[in-house]
């Protein structure tokens, strides 16, 4: 299968939003995983703390015991991303398996950017970020249940860089 296109990410992420009656935030990722058969176990990765997030092995996504609840949600979205974009290619080898901490920015690759791609529109989608367009960056955070930089994230790819800063500032 080639890499998803954006348009079928969001048909992706509008099914899936559909399929699990989601009408307002935030949305319930622990929830919407465990339709799709996946568990959620929080792990102690020990020395890899600070170099992994979270990662998919089979059915079973682990996720950094150590990250808050609002950063683990950003995880599990990522991650249930890779398993239904790239499910197929999901292995042992941890190319596509393991989500690496790194400045949100800073991730490349196609497969990193189509998995953050889809944990935004699924986290915020866009229906519902038009229904608190006029709200403020605090209150979007906190009704969508996602840390700032995901937010900063996401706004970038509604309003592109200088359309976030000049909405919200």
């Amino acid at each position: 299968m080639d890499a998803p296109t954006k348009e079928r990410i969001i048909q992706e992420v509008e099914r899936i939003l559909a399929d699990n009656f989601v009408v307002a935030p935030p949305i319930e990722i622990d929830e919407i995983t465990s339709n799709y058969g996946l568990e959620l176990i929080e792990a102690d990765f020990k020395d890899y703390s600070g170099k992994i997030a979270g990662f998919i092995d089979g059915d079973t996504i682990f996720v950094n015991d150590k990250d808050g609840q609002v950063r683990q949600a950003v995880t599990i979205a990522n991650l249930l991303g890779r398993f239904i974009l790239y499910r197929e290619k999901l292995t042992g080898d941890g190319a596509y398996n393991v989500l690496r901490r790194a400045p949100i920015g800073e991730m490349t690759g196609p497969v990193e950017e189509d998995a953050n791609y889809f944990a935004a529109q699924l986290l915020i989608p866009d229906i519902l970020l038009e229904k608190y367009k006029d709200q403020d960056t605090q209150f979007l955070e906190k009704i969508f249940g996602v840390p700032a930089d995901f937010l900063g994230y996401r706004l970038q790819l509604q309003f592109g860089k200088g359309g976030a800063q000049q909405k919200y500032a």
